[in-house]
């Protein structure tokens, strides 16, 4: 028998070709917080050709099967298409 657990918080970076973002997942309330980097640009999200100009933060998480997020602090209105 194997027995195995999660840390509380999974941190996560990457990049993409207009900047990095980097965060935490947490595994209790899967809910994910994030800094995002925008507005540059890289080669295939390896190499900044363009410095990025801006970031913002932001919160994402499921609650009664749909997703929620809040951008700077700025709830967002998702809007899911019918089932």
């Amino acid at each position: 028998m194997i027995a195995m657990s999660l840390p509380e918080k999974i941190k996560f970076e990457s990049k993409t070709n207009q900047g990095s973002f980097s965060g935490f997942y947490d595994t209790q309330t899967t809910e994910i917080d994030a800094e995002v980097v925008y507005g540059g640009n890289a080669v295939a999200g390896l190499v900044d050709i363009k410095k990025p100009k801006g970031t913002f933060h932001v919160i994402g998480k499921e609650a009664n099967g749909w997703p929620e997020a809040q951008v700077d602090g700025k709830k967002l209105e998702v809007v899911n298409p019918p089932r």
